[in-house]
């Protein structure tokens, strides 16, 4: 057949050629083309024990052990924390605007025995409003800084195990926490003082420690502010703020000897104090968090 086809279009497609010069002389193997070889390609199956040796094993994650968004574990990426950062901070600008002068006096304290012991009988109602609002704040603040440094350190698993209006109310249940602690500090020296007949005493040391709690929030609000703002690698402040607290408590451990001194009570009674007010509510607390967490 192909040769057939071959002397017969030969002759048409010669003469064509020579009137042209087109197309040139070809044979008859030139009509065949052979068909292109498929390229080899350069990948291979391979097994895993290949790839992972001999000696690996696959591991089958369980039922259940999904990723979970991090979003719904984090302490502080819900509203409610926000929206404290938030009045936080516009509290602590208008504090500072509003009871300039107050604010530059509660400074002072530290300098002087004389001053500080001036503020302890200090009754102007603005500067009394100053404490308050002080007072509040660093409740807040340090709610705002509890629920910051737990999310930054407490593990995924503890803080998914946590129910889900835990984690949205967080700072108003540390918030709610605190008041307690300084309801019952409260509620504590009155009754001292009722039984005592020395309620003038009492009165005194309640007021040291409203100034003491009132100078450290003033002091460290910016610096719990930046902790509270930032992402999970602000947990280089956690170190100053830790170190800050102590020096805090020992700030107020301090005046308060020096109270109980000038007062000439027993130094039994101060230790008391510092074991009954100031030790056994905190540690109330953190045992019954600890139990259930």
């Amino acid at each position: 057949m192909a040769d057939t086809l071959t002397q017969t279009l030969a002759p048409i497609i010669a003469a064509d050629s020579a009137q042209t010069g087109v197309f040139p002389a070809f044979s008859a193997d030139s009509l065949f083309i052979p068909a292109p070889r498929a390229a080899e390609s350069p990948f291979r199956s391979v097994s895993p024990e290949e790839i992972f040796g001999t000696l690996s094993q696959m591991v089958v994650e369980p039922a259940g052990a999904g990723y979970v968004p991090a979003k719904n574990n984090i302490l502080s990426s819900d509203a409610v924390f926000q929206l404290s950062v938030l009045f936080l901070a516009a509290g602590y600008c208008a504090a500072l605007y509003f009871f300039r002068s107050s604010a530059l006096a509660l400074i002072k304290i530290p300098r002087s025995k004389m001053y500080a012991d001036q503020m302890l009988g200090q009754t102007n109602y603005t500067f009394n409003t100053f404490l308050a609002c002080m007072s509040l704040l660093g409740t807040l603040a340090l709610s705002v800084a509890t629920v910051k440094v737990a999310d930054i350190f407490l593990p995924l698993p503890w803080k998914a195990a946590l129910p889900v209006w835990v984690s949205v109310s967080a700072v108003p249940l540390v918030a709610a926490a605190l008041a307690s602690l300084r309801l019952f500090s409260r509620m504590a020296l009155h009754i001292a003082g009722a039984v005592t007949a020395s309620g003038g005493f009492t009165s005194r040391l309640w007021q040291l420690r409203r100034l003491v709690f009132s100078f450290c929030t003033l002091v460290l609000t910016p610096v719990l502010l930046m902790l509270a703002l930032g992402g999970q690698g602000n947990a280089v402040y956690a170190a100053p703020l830790l170190t800050a607290g102590i020096a805090a408590a020992i700030f107020l451990s301090y005046k308060t000897y020096m109270l109980f001194r000038e007062e000439n009570v027993s130094i039994l009674h101060w230790f008391l104090y510092i074991c009954a007010v100031e030790i056994f509510p905190v540690s109330l607390v953190v045992s019954l968090i600890y139990r259930y967490i």
